[in-house]
Parts: C-alpha cells; structure tokens; sequence
C-alpha cells in the first residue's frame, strides 16, 4: 500500500503547510488514511481540525459506511461492496476524495 501522509486541507489561497498533528499510527493497522480522518486534530498548515467519525452498518444487504467529517460539517456515505477487507474499500475512498459529502442536518440548521 501506498504511504499515507495524513488529510489535506482543500487549497486556500497564500496557505503554507506544515506536518500534519496526529497520533502514530499502530504497525499494526495498514489504513492510513482511515486512521489519519480518525485520529488527526490538526491540519498541515496547523489549524486545528475535529476528528471524524465512521459507522459500518449493513443495509439492505449491503455493508455500508457513514462518514462524518466534524470539521467540515458534512457526511458521507460508501457501500463497501466487498466483505473481505471492507477497510480497504473505505482506505481507497477517503483517499480518492471521490466520497459524495453532503452537509450535516446540524449545519443545516445553523443557517
């Protein structure tokens, strides 16, 4: 598997980063990217982030997995389709960025 550096904040304009904050990842645990979205509380330039969330739940006969970025306010949903190595899957699209974020009925709210 490709090495992980942690989630990147979508560029901003004049942003400089650095390392991203986030606690070592087990030797045990190969998904980077799952761990980096769990566990980082800063972003490469610093700023502090809030930790995401991810539920697997089965649906319809489906495994499927709900994201939830806290600090973007959004969620995301992805049908794992195989049982195998479901986290494999879920590792693939948090690094794809192909994952359809919608916001959260929270942020919904606020407005």
């Amino acid at each position: 598997m490709v090495p992980f550096d942690g989630l990147k904040r979508k560029p901003v304009m004049g942003e400089d980063g650095d390392s991203p904050k986030c606690p070592a990842r087990p030797l045990t645990w190969p998904w980077s990217a799952i761990w980096s979205f769990l566990t980082q509380r800063a972003w490469e330039d610093g700023n502090e982030r809030q930790t995401g969330t991810v539920l697997l739940f089965w649906e319809q006969g489906r495994l499927k997995a709900c994201l939830s970025d806290r600090d973007a306010q959004a969620v995301g949903f992805v049908t794992l389709e195989g049982l195998s190595d479901p986290f494999d899957e879920l590792e693939n699209a948090l690094r794809s960025d192909h994952i359809d974020w919608r916001a959260h009925r929270s942020a919904n709210k606020r407005k």
